[in-house]
Parts: structure tokens; sequence; C-alpha cells
């Protein structure tokens, strides 16, 4: 479907934090041929996005400071806002009605100084290298394994600077550092998980091949949607052929070998979120991972001597990052995007 018009051209509206005026964003040009603004989710029809104060390194930032970075800062990372999105633009003498309906959310990743800031113009780029995976290789699990995305807009803000704005579905929280092992972290919470990369390896063909520890913010939890997204496609590679023998939802006392489970990036996550314990398949009592041992070896005889079982592995479990509250796509997930006032 096309973008929304404003006055007669392709547009969006935004307020942002501190600010009096709402602002008109169009869309960028972007250097591919087959790629324009309705190569992405399309937005809401009617009304405007209002934003939340941005945060930095978990740090909260008034008007009157994030108006100057990257004039005054130096940092290669977007400035993010969490946004909320409100049907009907009210004119400056009428108070906003109030809304039963819980607003559409969004995640605003700003590049600024786009025009004559070597630092604006690479942050740009990155925002635009990301939108077009997203179009490429993700358009098929967008709102499903990875958030929507809306394309990138351009514009002067109200502050009378030139950015780029990458517009995307809110995902949640970073499910390693602020859900893992508390009492948010469900069997249907892990599962959801599972459930986003399975998507992601059987829909869209591409393994994630993120999880270091560096990473704690790449699988987000939207607790109102009860979903998990997956972000930062940094390290990730499309081509995957997963070839999962073994039942995802299932949790299991020990691991198995990779060829055994069919697919070593599940089988890692299935760690990660607790669903395997990290313990050898040999000590369950049931004998029921023997039996899939058993019936890999059967099926695959000359493998045998070849497989041994992975336990040795650290895999992390989100424990000894910083306390810093910004995902690797440099959203901050701390507080929840839909207190936006």
């Amino acid at each position: 479907m096309p973008q929304p018009e404003i006055n007669g051209r392709p547009g969006v509206a935004i307020l942002f934090h501190g600010c009096t005026d709402i602002t008109i964003f169009r869309p960028l040009r972007y250097p591919h041929p087959h790629i324009d603004e309705n190569s992405f989710a399309t937005l809401p029809p009617t009304g405007y996005i209002r934003t939340t104060v941005p945060r930095i390194r978990g740090k909260k930032y008034d008007y009157a400071s994030y108006t100057t970075w990257q004039l005054d800062w130096h940092t290669d990372t977007p400035l993010v806002f969490g946004g909320t999105h409100h049907p009907r633009i009210p004119s400056q003498t009428e108070r906003e009605p109030a809304s039963t309906e819980r607003p559409q959310r969004f995640a605003l990743k700003l590049a600024a100084n786009v025009g004559n800031s070597r630092i604006g113009k690479a942050l740009m780029e990155k925002l635009i290298d990301e939108a077009i995976y997203y179009t490429v290789h993700l358009s098929s699990v967008q709102g499903e394994a990875v958030p929507k995305h809306y394309g990138i807009w351009c514009g002067i803000t109200d502050w009378d600077v030139p950015v780029a704005i990458s517009i995307m579905q809110w995902g949640g929280r970073p499910y390693l550092s602020h859900i893992k092992d508390t009492k948010d972290d469900t069997l249907e919470t892990r599962k959801a998980v599972l459930r986003a990369y399975h998507a992601l390896h059987q829909k869209a063909g591409i393994e994630h091949d993120n999880h270091s520890a560096a990473s704690d913010g790449h699988i987000l939890y939207d607790h109102v949607e009860e979903k998990a997204y997956i972000v930062d496609f940094s390290r990730a590679f499309p081509g995957h052929k997963c070839a999962l023998r073994m039942p995802l939802f299932d949790e299991y006392p020990g691991i198995v070998p990779d060829p055994v489970f069919g697919c070593r990036e599940l089988l890692l996550v299935s760690r990660l979120v607790g669903m395997t314990r990290n313990a050898s398949y040999l000590g369950d009592p049931t004998g029921r991972m023997q039996a899939f041992v058993d019936q890999y070896f059967e099926e695959h005889p000359e493998a045998e001597s070849d497989v041994e079982v992975d336990s040795d592995d650290e895999v992390d479990s989100g424990d000894g990052v910083d306390s810093d509250n910004e995902g690797p796509d440099g959203v901050d997930r701390e507080d929840e995007v839909d207190s936006a006032e």
C-alpha cells in the first residue's frame, strides 16, 4: 500500500519531545533502483507520531541537550526515541481527546546534520543499509520475527537541523538483560523467542549468528503483543537451509550433538533461553534423548565417528554484561514507549 500523503505528497508528521510544533518529514530517495517509500510497511493514514524523551546509555536527555546532539558530541550511534501514534492532529487551541485504545508504538532512530556533517552522513548510511536489508532479506518475517520497518524519512527539525529518521515498530525490552531469569521469563516467553528464530530460518532463510556477550539486546520481547523480535543483523547471512529434526518447543534435560538436533543455531537459542539444559544427554534417565541420538545414527551411520556433543561451549546467558539499556540497534529499552506524554 502507498504511504499516507500530507498536502498531496507522501509524508509523516512527528512531534518530538519538548517541541511545540509538529514537523512533516518526507521519504528518502534510496540508492537502490527498486526500493522507494512504498517498499516498506505502511504508516497510519492519519494523525502523527509523538515521541518520548530520548535516552543514550540509560541517561535521559531533555530538549536542550538532545537538540545539540552531533553538534557538541562525538558518537557513532543514532539518537533514538520511542514514539506513539495519535490518530488526529489537534489545533493549537484544542486539547487532544483521550483515547481508549492502546496506541501503535514505534522506535525512531535519528541521524542529525545529514547534510553537512561527516558523522551525520555516516549514520544515515548505516540507517539506509539497515532499511535495504530489511526490505530485501526480511520482508517475509516483518512483524513476526523482526520489527516492521516503515522506511527512512527526511526533513528539517523544529530546532533547525536536517535529519534522517528510520521508523520501526517498537520491539519491546531486551530479553537477556531485562527478562531472562525473572518472573516474566515464562515458558510462553521462551517459546516466543524460539518461534521468532524458527520463522527467521524457515521463512527468510536467515541465520542470525550473533550471540556474543556484547549483543545482549538482539532479542526483544514485547509483553503487550506477547511476541519476541530479533534485531541487529550485522553478522547474519542469507541462504540458511534449516534442517531442524527435533521438536523445537520441548524442554530437554541435556544437549545432543548439533546434527541430531538438526540446526546449530536453534539448539544454541534453546540453550540460551533455558529450554535445553547445559548438560550431556547421557544423563537423561528417561532415555528419550538417547532415542533421538540412536535414530539419527541409524539414518546416518557414516556420521557416528564425526559427531561430538557441544556441551562445553559457552552460552551467553546475558549475565555479566554492562548495565546499558541500549540494544545493538541503538534503541534504549529501559522504559515502555507507551508511556509517552
